[in-house]
């Protein structure tokens, strides 16, 4: 009963090292009717070793990504039933194997990280980033790569080829999502720099998007402000667009960065920076939680240490929260790297 509670009667996706302990019972329920199967005669004999063989086989070819590894019960679109502790983790993010394996075999494939925003083209990302997003995360409800059906995949690394076709088809389907899938279409479209036809998508929205209707006034716009265009891809999530332009400064490229969930490279831009010039208080903050979210806590607190507000500043107690916080997940890290034998720096 508890196995099919958490199997069927909770949304919540656990992974399936919750669920271990029980796969000793299921094995010893299952026995019973394979044995009566076994005494069943030749036929009910072959059915069961060529069972035996196709879960042999499949478990085989997935060598070696077996902890992300799902049946063919699982469909086409696996990653909507992994949880959290079901695929590989990228405990070095960006340096997978089966993500350089997956982009050997689709050369010009975008990375995309957890909230890059609709985009044509061949694109490759982790399992895990096509979940839907959490709003306390400040990513969409929803994801964009809903409406299609990965073309290859690695590991829990998968790849998509969208084109303008595929979503012209997905937007003649009888959908609640259709509303939403034209607003990425019309992203995607502008992104890509199809400006009128982008502009027809928008007209065609059931509902104003203001955003969207901005940045096309400002692409239309003659001057662009460069700086506003900027700010209005990172907005819709295209981020991309704003690391290629060449005149986005380097606090812009960082909040790009920091935006599409790139946290490494967030740093790499940033941490220089503040060797050279004092950080605005957006990009300090953007810094301390990438340090963070790269598992560079030490740098988080100094980060927090050298941007602290005065001590008669209202933001001043929640800066001392957050120090205070940094400060004990730190402590805590040194202990456990003790206990395993790892000397953390003080």
């Amino acid at each position: 009963l508890p196995f099919a509670y958490l199997s069927f009667a909770t949304t919540l996706q656990i992974g399936v090292r919750y669920v271990l302990p029980q796969l000793a019972l299921l094995c010893l329920l299952a026995a019973r009717p394979v044995a009566a199967l076994w005494s069943g005669g030749r036929t009910a004999r072959a059915v069961l070793a060529m069972l035996t063989v196709w879960v042999a086989a499949t478990a085989g070819l997935q060598w070696p990504h077996n902890l992300g590894a799902m049946n063919a019960l699982a469909g086409a679109r696996p990653y909507r039933l992994f949880g959290d502790s079901t695929v590989s983790w990228q405990l070095v993010p960006g340096d997978d194997p089966a993500l350089r394996t997956l982009l050997s075999r689709h050369a010009g494939a975008q990375r995309l990280y957890p909230r890059a925003g609709p985009r044509l083209g061949v694109v490759v990302l982790h399992a895990r980033d096509a979940w839907p997003g959490d709003a306390a995360e400040f990513g969409p409800l929803h994801h964009w790569l809903d409406p299609f059906v990965p073309c290859d995949h690695e590991g829990s690394f998968f790849c998509f080829d969208v084109t303008a076709e595929l979503y012209r088809e997905a937007l003649r389907r009888s959908t609640p999502n259709r509303a939403r899938w034209q607003r990425d279409f019309a992203v995607a479209l502008l992104g890509a720099g199809a400006i009128d036809a982008a502009a027809a998508e928008i007209d065609e929205l059931e509902s104003p998007d203001p955003l969207l209707a901005a940045q096309l006034a400002r692409l239309r716009a003659k001057p662009r402000d460069p700086r506003a265009v900027l700010a209005g891809w990172s907005q819709l999530g295209r981020a991309d667009r704003v690391l290629a332009d060449s005149d986005a400064t380097a606090g812009e490229r960082a909040h790009a960065h920091f935006v599409r969930g790139d946290y490494v490279a967030c740093r790499e831009v940033l941490e220089p920076l503040q060797r050279t010039r004092r950080l605005q208080q957006t990009e300090a903050l953007e810094l301390m939680v990438a340090q963070v979210r790269s598992l560079a806590v030490r740098d988080a607190i100094a980060t927090v240490r050298a941007y602290s507000p005065p001590a008669d500043s209202p933001a001043f107690p929640a800066h001392a929260q957050r120090l205070a916080q940094l400060e004990a997940l730190w402590a805590d890290l040194r202990t456990l790297g003790r206990q395993c034998g790892l000397a953390l720096p003080e």
